[in-house]
């Protein structure tokens, strides 16, 4: 199966667990304040916190400061015995609004687009932490088509570049087929023609008026048109469009959310 990462033969560490579950674990919320307590004198934070940390300092929780749990009241150590808990829902609640809506891509925000909204911060480093910086990787993910119906291999798709509105980089960019797991982290899906992506590094057909039509969907589009084939499985599925090293000039995906070139929409055909 093609790996579509220009880095595929870098030897990786595993996967470290994300922001959330490390700090959750270490005590079960309370444990996880402590050591946010900690983490603070290694990462300032900067006065868009002011107000939040009042808050927290009401609390004996100060940033590089030691953070004593046996000092807190037992109504309060009771009150914050389950925080983790009792966030985690809320938090995934926001994980929308990471992203902002074109054609059906979920095109992230920058992250100072949060500043001032620590639900929203905490979403981000939840689910998108550590993101990559918009200059090397922009990830778009999809998971509807343009009618926003989800993505399901029980139906054919069409994905038309322009001649001269292809993916704007000067890296290159790719298509891949994904699915996820229960910690909603990415995940290829296999299939029986070995392809879970598509790229500019391969050699694409194009039609007769130089656009690039790409065909998503269960059942080969036949011998004439395979080349541009990403096989979708039976069932519900996402797409990912990679641009690495987005291009800075016009037209082009940046600034995050803002930019002249947008992603064409996943039409469905049948």
């Amino acid at each position: 199966m093609k790996n579509d990462s220009p880095f595929h033969r870098v030897a990786l560490p595993p996967a470290p667990v994300s922001r959330r579950e490390f700090l959750w674990r270490s005590g079960g919320g309370l444990g996880g304040l402590a050591l946010a307590s900690l983490l603070g004198g290694a990462a300032p934070p900067g006065p868009v916190d002011e107000q939040l940390l009042q808050q927290m300092a009401r609390l004996g929780i100060e940033a590089g400061k030691p953070f004593d749990l046996g000092a807190l009241e037992p109504a309060l150590r009771a009150a914050l015995h389950d925080l983790g808990a009792r966030l985690s829902p809320k938090i995934t609640a926001r994980r929308a609004d990471l992203y902002t809506s074109i054609n059906g891509w979920q095109v992230p925000l920058p992250p100072d687009a949060a500043d001032g909204d620590a639900m929203r911060r905490a979403a981000m480093a939840a689910f998108d932490w550590p993101g990559p910086v918009p200059l090397a990787l922009m990830q778009l993910p999809a998971r509807v088509d343009d009618a926003g119906q989800p993505l399901s291999g029980a139906h054919d798709y069409a994905i038309r570049f322009e001649k001269d509105a292809m993916p704007p980089v000067d890296g290159f960019w790719s298509l891949t087929m994904l699915a996820e797991d229960e910690a909603g982290r990415p995940l290829a899906v296999p299939n029986t023609y070995d392809r879970s992506s598509l790229d500019m590094r391969d050699e694409l057909l194009r039609d007769a008026d130089g656009s690039v039509t790409l065909r998503v969907q269960y059942f080969s589009p036949g011998y004439d048109r395979a080349a541009n084939w990403l096989p979708a499985p039976k069932g519900e599925f996402g797409l990912m469009l990679r641009l690495y090293a987005p291009r800075v000039k016009a037209p082009s995906l940046l600034p995050p959310g803002k930019g002249s070139w947008a992603p064409p929409p996943l039409v469905r055909r049948d």
